[in-house]
C-alpha cells in the first residue's frame, strides 16, 4: 500500500477520499501498533494546526461550561481541537490571548468577549483569522455570530409576568456595552411599553457586571435606598437574580410570597435554588455547537461571508414567580 494512501487515512479531513475497506485495514494496523499521528508535524506540512481558539469573558460564569461542551463536541466530530483562553472581561487580556493564539497557528477563533463596539474584532480581521462571536453580537456586523434572541426572550418573560397578574415592575439590567445586556434591556422595556406600562428610571438598575454581587447591590438600591416595593423584579441573567433573591431576604422579603424574581440563561443550578428560578433558557450547548460548526464550515469553504444565527429562547416557569390575584 502506498505511503500517501496511509497518510490520507490517518487524516480525518482526507479519509473520505479512501474506500471504507482500505480505511478499516489501515486503522486496524495502526491500532495494533498503537500508532498516534504527530499532529504538530502534520500541521507544519499542510500549514494547518486543526486547532481553534476560544476566548471566553469569564470562565467562572456557569453558562460557559455548557457552551464549551457544545464547541468541543462539534470540533471533535471534525478532527479539531480547542485552545481555551480566559479574558477575565478585560480587552487587554483578550488582545494578549489573541496574539498568543495567533502565534500558535490557530486556524480560526471563537470569541465570547464581544462588545457592541469592540476593537478586538478589528484585531481578528487584521490577523486574517476567520472569527465567530459566541453568545454576543457587535454593531459592526463584520464577523459572524451565534446568539439567542435576547429581545424575544425578554418579551416572553414580560408577557408571562403580566399573565400572572404582575403590574409593579423593577428591572435589573446587564451592562449596556454588550449585546446580552443591551438587547435584553431594550426588549424588556419595549415589551412593557407595548403593553401600556412605562417604567420610570428609578425602577431600573444598570448592573456593571453580570454577577451575584451586582444583583444584591441592585436590590439594596431599589428596595433599600429608594424604598420601592414591586411585585416582581426582572433580572437580565440568573446570577443577578440569585443576588437579588439573597438581598431580598435581608429586607425580610420572602420570594415568592412577598416578591417574585426572574432570571435569564437557565444555568445548571437555577432549578435547584430555593425557590427554583423562573428564567429563560438560552440553550448554551446549542450555541456552542452551532458556533463551532459555523466556524469550521467557513474554514473548509474558504468563505468570508457574515452569517448571524439567532436561537429561539424558551421560558422555564418555576416557583420564584407567583401568580397575583387582583380584586374584581
Amino acid at each position: 500500500m502506498h505511503a500517501s494512501t496511509v497518510s490520507r487515512v490517518m487524516d480525518p479531513l482526507k479519509r473520505k477520499m479512501i474506500s471504507p475497506q482500505v480505511v478499516e485495514k489501515v486503522l486496524k494496523v495502526a491500532r495494533e501498533l498503537d500508532y498516534t499521528p504527530n499532529e504538530a508535524a502534520a500541521g507544519l506540512r499542510r500549514r494547518t494546526s486543526r486547532t481553534l481558539g476560544f476566548i471566553v469573558p469569564d470562565i467562572s460564569d456557569p453558562i460557559y461550561p455548557r457552551v464549551l461542551r457544545g464547541v468541543e463536541d462539534a470540533t471533535k466530530e471534525r478532527g479539531y481541537m480547542v485552545l481555551l483562553g480566559n479574558a477575565g472581561n478585560s480587552y487587554a487580556d483578550a488582545s494578549r490571548i489573541l496574539r498568543r493564539m495567533s502565534a500558535r497557528v490557530v486556524e480560526g477563533l471563537l470569541i465570547g468577549t464581544t462588545r457592541l463596539e469592540d476593537p478586538l474584532i478589528q484585531d481578528c480581521l487584521d490577523n486574517e483569522l476567520p472569527t465567530v462571536s459566541v453568545m454576543r453580537r457587535s454593531n459592526s456586523n463584520s464577523i459572524s455570530s451565534v446568539t439567542v434572541d435576547n429581545r424575544e426572550g425578554m418579551r416572553m418573560m414580560v408577557d408571562l409576568c403580566l399573565a400572572r397578574g404582575h403590574r409593579e415592575f423593577c428591572v435589573v439590567a446587564g451592562p449596556q456595552n454588550i449585546s446580552t445586556g443591551h438587547d435584553r434591556h431594550e426588549g424588556c422595556l419595549d415589551a412593557l411599553e407595548a403593553r401600556g406600562i412605562s417604567l420610570e428610571k428609578s425602577h431600573i438598575y444598570i448592573a456593571k457586571k453580570f454577577t451575584v454581587e451586582e444583583g444584591a447591590l441592585a436590590v439594596k438600591q431599589l428596595l433599600g435606598a429608594q424604598g420601592l416595593r414591586p411585585t416582581v423584579i426582572i433580572c437580565a441573567n440568573d446570577l443577578l437574580a440569585i443576588g437579588a433573591m439573597n438581598a431580598c431576604r435581608s429586607f425580610g422579603l420572602d420570594c415568592p410570597r412577598d416578591i417574585s424574581i426572574t432570571g435569564f440563561n437557565d444555568i445548571e443550578f437555577a432549578k435547584y435554588l430555593s425557590p427554583p428560578l423562573t428564567t429563560v433558557t438560552t440553550d448554551a450547548y446549542a450555541i456552542g455547537f452551532k458556533s463551532a460548526t459555523l466556524l469550521l464550515d467557513l474554514l473548509e469553504s474558504g468563505g468570508r461571508q457574515v452569517t448571524n444565527i439567532r436561537i429561539t429562547p424558551q421560558l422555564r416557569e418555576r416557583a420564584s414567580l407567583r401568580a397575583i390575584d387582583h380584586p374584581a
